[in-house]
């Protein structure tokens, strides 16, 4: 059996937890895997997939690298795409749909893509991309979507790669970030039959996939899905504040409308704290004592996180709580525990799948959430990041499980859900 899921933190706890509950024995007879180390994976089992691996070196989609050869790949000529734009077709277009010519992207359907392109306009974005992949190759780099793409085709063009690995059976967590890439793996991976994929999403939650219907990929989920009311994380007061962040109905799986109406949870606990500070210096004090406050009252420092936007901001929050003598630990090593007895303090991103009894959300001022750059796109994209930022401002709330507390400076941001508690 296989067990899959989107980061390597998530499945780093899950391998802890399927331990504890179904004892190491069974958690043995388990294949958990993030996707990408799960693509991984597939390439090693062949001869063409292990030179793919040593002739590059993988990198994330995401990575200031690629960002880099992106700029490098535009020319002046092209000024009219930004960055984004480029990243965003070659990956929802071109790798979705394994386009290799300039033939197959003129003629491939960019339906729900909103933006049109006419004929030269996509002949000039193919010469962007094909800059792109040269100075990949260049630099000896393959993103890891690359790789995933890599990893299906294989599976798809030689099938005992699929009978070497032997699984029958998969469980698919956060499936609603999954790249099409990601399902023609999976597809191809597990042999179809009854029972053969169970499927786990939660399109509110979605903050790195597009809406994908799985029917394209021979997945048939009509008619056969079920939606959970009952939440057995958190409380009822930090899932009332959690259903104000988000849209109420998104889309599921399958192109259907899904809403959290209905939702519930079964048990009380305190109303999240919202509070705002006039310095950052007020505001990582207030921090600090709140971390105290909680482990004074009988919580383990394991079972509190900090959770922050942007990477820059997590090692301001070590410093801070190292300073007052707080253990803690940034959550991303591979090496790191998922029951290590220090305060986690992580991304956002980085908190997908995870749950602790108390959680704080510092940096949450209008200045800071959406990052800029979100606020200086074009209309119809920023409409669509800050539906991300809040179903991201959703997945990181929701992981507490008793108590949330978000603090900001100067002005709050607009997609934090009023009244706010108070100004410090």
């Amino acid at each position: 059996m296989l067990l899959t899921t989107f980061t390597r933190n998530l499945a780093e706890t899950l391998r802890a937890q399927l331990a504890q509950l179904a004892g190491p024995s069974t958690a043995a007879n388990v294949d958990i895997y993030n996707l990408d180390a799960l693509a991984l994976r597939v390439l090693r089992s062949s001869d063409a997939g292990r030179g793919l691996i040593e002739r590059t070196r993988p990198i994330s989609d995401s990575d200031p690298d690629v960002e880099q050869l992106w700029a490098a790949a535009r020319r002046p000529a092209d000024g009219e795409w930004t960055l984004g734009f480029l990243q965003d077709e070659w990956s929802h277009v071109v790798l979705a749909n394994q386009v290799t010519t300039e033939a197959d992207y003129l003629a491939v359907s960019r339906s729900g893509r909103g933006q049109r392109l006419s004929r030269p306009q996509r002949a000039q974005l193919w010469r962007v991309f094909e800059r792109f992949g040269q100075l990949l190759r260049a630099q000896g780099l393959v993103t890891f979507t690359q790789i995933v793409s890599e990893a299906a085709l294989l599976l798809t063009s030689d099938e005992s790669v699929r009978a070497s690995l032997g699984y029958t059976y998969a469980i698919i967590d956060e499936a609603q970030d999954l790249h099409p890439a990601h399902w023609r793996m999976l597809r191809a991976l597990i042999p179809t039959g009854q029972d053969d994929l169970f499927i786990v999403g939660d399109a509110h939650q979605r903050i790195y996939g597009r809406p994908i219907p799985l029917s394209r990929y021979d997945i048939e989920t009509r008619g056969r899905s079920r939606r959970l009311t009952v939440n057995y994380r958190t409380s009822r007061q930090i899932l009332r504040w959690s259903l104000r962040v988000v849209d109420p109905v998104a889309d599921d799986l399958d192109g259907a409308a899904e809403s959290l109406a209905g939702a519930r949870s079964l048990f009380d606990g305190p109303d999240p704290t919202m509070c705002g500070y006039p310095t950052t210096v007020r505001e990582t004090s207030a921090l600090v004592e709140q971390v105290h406050d909680w482990v004074k009252e009988g919580l383990g420092v394991g079972e509190i996180a900090v959770f922050v936007r942007e990477r820059r901001m997590v090692s301001d929050v070590l410093s801070a709580l190292d300073d007052a003598g707080i253990p803690a630990a940034e959550g991303t090593a591979r090496e790191d525990r998922p029951d290590r007895d220090v305060v986690r303090v992580m991304t956002m991103h980085r908190a997908k799948g995870l749950e602790f009894r108390a959680v704080a959300l510092p940096r949450m001022g209008a200045a800071d959430f959406p990052p800029s750059y979100v606020r200086s796109l074009p209309e119809d994209d920023a409409r669509s990041a800050e539906r991300t930022e809040r179903n991201l401002l959703y997945v990181a709330g929701s992981r507490a499980r008793e108590r949330l507390w978000i603090s900001w400076v100067a002005q709050p941001s607009p997609l934090l859900p009023t009244p706010w508690t108070g100004v410090a």
